[in-house]
């Protein structure tokens, strides 16, 4: 069974709310044809302990991505940012020290 990501991650935002484990599944949006045509959905701030996830969440035609603070301030010169929303990243795994 093949799963689709982007179908399961659409709906993965809830009340300003995201799962750690979605986050980490949600593809970069390095480039696209049309910058004026993505949503932005909120500013996300998270450390992992792999990754820092320091950008934002936008919407690109039916999928949900995620974008560099490098990216949107490279692109900033020629697109401005809604920066009003924050998403939130919960169910933040944590290990048991033994």
């Amino acid at each position: 069974m093949d799963w689709d990501w982007s179908y399961i991650l659409k709906d993965s935002i809830k009340d300003g709310k995201i799962r750690e484990i979605h986050l980490k599944n949600i593809p970069v949006l390095k480039d696209c044809e049309h910058w004026e045509d993505v949503k932005e959905i909120g500013l996300v701030d998270h450390e992992t302990k792999y990754a820092h996830y320091n950008g934002m969440l936008v919407w690109y035609g039916s999928r949900i991505y995620y974008i560099t603070r490098r990216k949107m301030e490279a692109l900033s010169p020629y697109r401005k940012w809604d920066k009003r929303n924050r998403v939130e990243v919960t169910d933040i795994a944590k290990k048991k020290k033994r």
